[in-house]
């Protein structure tokens, strides 16, 4: 959930670790790297807070930017209820580039 902390302008992203501190992840050691992959409608591209360049969009790639030996973003947009081969076969690349 992210939220707007009172009297504050900055985004506070509010989440909770206990899900993997009880699955024994070494929380204090030595930082992992995330990969953010969404997949979304395509009627949604264009949405100024979800879309292709809307404000979450954005945020997340200022992030990318700031860290990007621990953080890769992508968004992949398909016009039916599936993810089509060449969009698995996209989503596949970023995974494993990132791995790599």
């Amino acid at each position: 959930m992210i939220a707007c902390a009172p009297g504050a302008r900055k985004l506070v992203h509010k989440f909770s670790l206990a899900p993997l501190e009880a699955n024994r992840v070494d929380l204090k050691g030595k930082p992992w790297p995330v990969q953010v992959l969404q997949i979304k409608r395509e009627h949604d591209r264009a949405h100024p807070v979800d879309g292709m360049n809307g404000r979450k969009a954005m945020a997340l790639r200022r992030w990318e930017d700031l860290n990007p030996d621990r953080l890769r973003y992508q968004m992949i947009f398909t016009d039916t209820n599936t993810v089509t081969a060449d969009q698995m076969q996209e989503a596949r690349r970023f995974i494993e580039e990132t791995a790599t």
